[in-house]
Order: C-alpha cells, then structure tokens, then sequence
C-alpha cells in the first residue's frame, strides 16, 4: 500500500488546526478514513473530519466565521428546526476537505445500532448521498433497505441514511459506525465522552452479532461489511483487531 509521508502530515497539520479553532464548539472531534488511521495516505486522499455537538444549539455563524467557511443560512435553518441531524460540507484547498457534523443524537443511534434513519444533509451534487444506499452484512451480502429517501432542501437534499440494518440471516453495517470501529483519531474529546461512546458501539455489535450468527461467528469477517474500496486502506493488525471481535474472540 503506497504512503506518502509528507502529505499525511499537511493533512494532519491541517486537521489539528481545525481542532484547535473548532474544539470550543463539539464535545468531540475526530478524523476519520486513511488519515485517521495514518494508512495509505497519497496525494489524491481527502481528509475527513467528523464534529459531535448539540446542532441545534450551535452558535453556527460564529463556527464558520473560526474555521474560514462561509456562512450558510440555510444550514443553520435546518439545525435549528431539528430537520438533520448529521451535516456534509466539502470544500477544497490543496485537497478535498469533508467536514460531518453530527448531532449528539445521531451518535446515540449509530452507538446503539438502531434502525432508525440518520437525517443527512448535503449539497444536491453531493456524490456521496447517492440515490439509494446500500450497506454490507459480515457474510458479504449487499442489502438496499429503503432507496431513493430523499427530499429536497434549500436547494440541499436530506437523505435518510442507516447506520445499521438487521434480518434473520445476518447484520449489515453502515458508514457510520464503521467509521467509529475502524479506530479514528480523536483530536479532542470532553471528559472521554466519544472514547466511551466507541467501547459501547463495540459491545453492542458484539451482542448482536452472537445473537445472530451464535457459535458461526467464528467464519465471519469484518473486511466483509467494508465496500471494496476501503479494504485496501485498512491495515492489517487493524484487520485482526476487528475480525476477533467480530468473532467474539
């Protein structure tokens, strides 16, 4: 796996950067994908930083004003009304940067496990909202649970995303507790507050998983609920990390 070691550390500086302008305003904050984990990290590499904090209350003019970014109405409109409770903002300079805002609440249902949707708002041109989701089960099953939940908003869209997904065979795990078990790098984090929050996400999965799959989890894989193209990007003690606990070992 190629690592240059020189653009992981503009992307690293940039984000603890961040994280001393932004911290003020989360309870956590964390970088998440190939830098998070400091693994096949190239020039083409966003960087992708997640922020948890009660949205609604967010003073969010004066957080774009700290962080350079422009000011958008329509984004705080949304917060305040309850209507999202995750935010996608990308931006480029010499990279793409991705910034997810996530609500506290949002948190507590990828922590959980639960059904329920997460409200995601994005641009409408946002690639990464796609027009359906699909989320992988550890037997590496695809599972579509409910395409094309869009609505439009303030020339943003709102889509309704799952964190995790369950059927009598197997369980599928979204993007967002994966990003959270693939060990991010927490740059601040109030009284361990997102540090404990992971260690209950890995509890809960584990009961579930042995629920479902009882003495046969010992033939599954956590590499089987990752899109292909972030297999490659995950080292390989990470690999065996999540494998045993996948497998209740």
């Amino acid at each position: 796996m190629d690592f240059d070691v020189n653009e992981y550390n503009i992307r690293r500086e940039a984000a603890d950067s961040f994280n001393e302008r932004a911290k003020e305003f989360f309870e956590s904050i964390f970088v998440g994908g190939s830098v998070g984990r400091g693994y096949g990290v190239t020039a083409q590499s966003n960087l992708n930083i997640t922020a948890i904090g009660d949205l609604r209350n967010l003073e969010y003019k004066a957080f774009c004003k700290t962080i350079h970014q422009p000011y958008d109405a329509i984004i705080e409109k949304c917060l305040k009304e309850g209507k999202a409770n995750v935010v996608v903002i990308r931006w480029k300079k010499d990279f793409e940067i991705g910034l997810n805002l996530w609500d506290k609440q949002a948190l507590e249902l990828i922590v959980s496990l639960s059904h329920k949707p997460l409200r995601v708002l994005g641009r409408a041109d946002f690639n990464g909202i796609s027009l359906s989701e699909k989320l992988f089960g550890l037997k590496g099953e695809e599972l579509i649970p409910s395409p094309n939940h869009r609505e439009e908003y303030g020339g943003g869209v709102i889509q309704k995303l799952h964190p995790f997904y369950e059927d009598k065979d197997d369980i599928y795990i979204g993007v967002f507790p994966n990003t959270l078990l693939m060990k991010p790098r927490i740059l601040s984090d109030n009284k361990n507050y997102l540090s404990h929050k992971i260690k209950e996400l890995g509890l809960n999965l584990s009961e579930h998983i042995e629920r479902i799959h009882d003495k046969k989890r010992r033939n599954l894989s956590f590499m089987n609920a990752l899109p292909d193209k972030i297999k490659d990007k995950v080292p390989r003690e990470l690999r065996q990390e999540l494998d045993r606990l996948v497998r209740g070992q």
